[in-house]
């Protein structure tokens, strides 16, 4: 529960609609109806003396009516009002890449459960990396003993190659976890994503099972990889085991995941093996290519049939469908680098999830004085709470493309990201901003005379509940002054 005389009125996401009456009511009782003039995942609350009454039309949005009430409850109980609500963009989503570090079970319950409490409703679970796998798989054992350790990790900040020595793993989720976190996301109406990866990032499966790599470029270890960046180590794809092992994958993933589509990633892989590779050659000589690379497309074909074949839609970033690739209306893109790409992708049909880096990559530094989490100055890219806050998905597009933007995905990649403290460091409060703008955007307030005041009370609810939440220093001195300290002083609103 919320504490304080702020707090009754502090909603975030901020409804559309919001109408406070007077005084408040202790213990209400709760009657539920369903109103299908609503939109999808949308509500209304009604708070009188008599009681509340919340009418949705699905369970979606009884759900959201029961976090906007929880809310407005304080110590003198439930402050009596009405509201209004529903989402701008069906898709409001962050990811959480636990290839590079581990966050483990209990972390990635707690992140689910505070993403609910501010109608967030998917989760990107990045699996797999260059630098481990993190997913059981009954038919290939060897993805969680040798895929998913690696003898040493890079230093902190360091892009050179300086290590810890410190063997890292194995670390991964058996399926068991796997089933409960799913089970309770579901309860809180958010939908897991797997996130794999193919053909590129492909080092911690190459290390585990080296036949499905290219025969000309063997491992100078058999390990997962030690270092960050871009790796050369990727599928062999004139190999038909390759295909086999990913149909094999998929099976196994879609028994554990619901979720109608499967991120396949497919950014960021080069070319350079195949080149060499006469497996590849072959195989693109076969086919007809004109340019090696274009396997890359002609795989991920193989693969969105597979996955349609299995009732499930694929969904990669927009730098790795590669050439020649056919995916279909039903099939999402994540554009995992500028708007311009996004819009690029909405005009020409696709259904398109934003993440460009300015608003969505949450392992660049917050602005923040004497942050604790910032290592390295050659990662410049720099994401302040205002600037998530003013993320607009659709920004700039046609009318035709902008009906195809239907949200946005929020970035937690991990090279630089080693515990779930800093995890949380990263991703609180920005998360809230960004469930704003993708809830209800805020083109009619203030993010200094609405926003960050409202924010205090919601800081203060994290820290409570032990989210180690960024200690924020905000652009405007009039709005609130805050300070970094051992203990993660909470930020205080000026008079």
């Amino acid at each position: 529960m919320f504490s304080g005389v702020l707090l009754a009125l502090a909603l975030l996401p901020s409804p559309r609609e919001f109408v406070p009456a007077a005084g408040h009511v202790r213990e209400p009782s709760v009657s539920v109806t369903r109103d299908a003039s609503l939109p999808p995942e949308g509500y209304s609350l009604e708070v009188t003396q008599s009681g509340v009454r919340i009418a949705a039309a699905d369970d979606a949005g009884v759900f959201y009516a029961r976090q906007t009430l929880e809310q407005l409850s304080g110590p003198q109980g439930v402050r009596c009002c009405r509201v209004r609500d529903w989402p701008e963009y069906p898709y409001r989503g962050v990811m959480i890449d636990d290839g590079r570090h581990f966050f483990g079970k209990a972390h990635i319950l707690k992140t689910l459960e505070w993403m609910a409490k501010y109608k967030l409703n998917k989760f990107h679970w990045h699996l797999c990396e260059d630098q481990g796998w993190r997913i059981q798989i009954d038919g290939y054992p060897n993805l969680t003993t040798i895929g998913a350790t690696r003898p040493r990790s890079p230093l902190p900040g360091r892009y050179t190659r300086a290590y810890d020595n410190r063997r890292y793993g194995p670390f991964f989720y058996t399926k068991d976890d796997i089933r409960e976190v799913v089970a309770r996301a579901e309860e809180l109406h958010i939908e897991i994503i797997p996130d794999l990866e193919m053909p590129g990032h492909a080092r911690s499966v190459i290390a585990s099972y080296p036949e499905l790599g290219c025969p000309t470029s063997p491992l100078d270890e058999r390990t997962a990889w030690t270092d960050w960046g871009i790796c050369d180590d990727v599928f062999c794809l004139g190999n038909e085991q390759v295909y086999r092992f990913w149909c094999d994958v998929i099976d196994e993933v879609c028994e554990l995941f619901p979720s109608s589509r499967i991120n396949m990633c497919g950014d960021e892989c080069t070319t350079r093996n195949w080149s060499k590779c006469p497996k590849c050659r072959a195989k693109a000589e076969e086919l007809g290519l004109e340019h090696i690379s274009h396997l890359q497309g002609w795989m991920t074909n193989r693969i969105v049939a597979y996955l349609r074949s299995k009732g499930r839609y694929y969904m990669g970033y927009a730098d790795g469908m590669g050439h020649g690739s056919s995916l279909g209306t039903g099939d999402v893109v994540a554009i995992a680098g500028s708007q311009t790409g996004g819009a690029e992708a909405a005009a020409r049909g696709y259904k398109v999830v934003m993440a460009p880096v300015e608003y969505a990559y949450w392992d660049f530094n917050q602005g923040l004085a004497g942050d604790p989490y910032v290592y390295a100055s050659w990662w410049s890219g720099s994401n302040p709470l205002g600037q998530v806050y003013s993320f607009q998905p659709r920004l700039g597009l046609s009318a035709g493309a902008a009906k195809n933007v239907i949200g946005g995905l929020a970035f937690n990649w991990s090279e630089y990201t080693a515990t779930p403290a800093e995890l949380e460091w990263k991703m609180w409060p920005r998360a809230i901003a960004f469930a704003q703008a993708l809830w209800n955007p805020p083109s009619g307030y203030s993010y200094a005379e609405r926003f960050l005041p409202a924010l205090s009370g919601h800081l203060e609810r994290l820290r409570a509940a032990g989210v180690n939440c960024a200690t924020w220093a905000p652009e405007s001195p009039r709005a609130c002054t805050g300070g970094m300290s051992a203990d993660n002083q909470v930020m205080k609103v000026a008079e």
